[in-house]
């Protein structure tokens, strides 16, 4: 197997992450690299924190990786952050519950 060096490009055309499987819109950057097998021509694209995110779980070298099977580094995070931010809203810290602030013009 042979796989050229990841370049990054710019999207000119709608495109899809072949890892996390996720939308890579026009406009935004993205990782590509080819790599032949067998005679056979494969093209890869991927966010460049989910080629990141591989590499560093993978290290340097070949790896195989499962389609559209992985999760999107950003999105791990920001679903992790939202999490630890309703768990601190509910506490003052020492672990006692706090009401949650009220809200104004909605139905409780």
């Amino acid at each position: 197997m042979y796989c050229t060096p990841p370049e990054t490009r710019k999207a000119r055309k709608p495109r899809r992450c072949m890892n996390c499987g996720e939308a890579i819109e026009v406009g935004t950057e993205y990782r590509r690299w080819m790599c032949v097998d067998d005679g056979k021509a494969h093209t890869n694209v991927m966010h460049p924190e989910c080629l990141e995110d591989l590499a560093e779980a993978y290290g340097s070298g070949y790896w195989e990786y499962t389609l559209y099977s992985g999760e999107r580094p950003n999105a791990r995070s920001q679903a992790t952050d939202a999490a630890l931010s309703r768990q601190v809203a509910c506490t003052d810290g020492l672990g006692v519950a706090v009401p949650p602030a009220p809200t104004f013009g909605e139905k409780t």
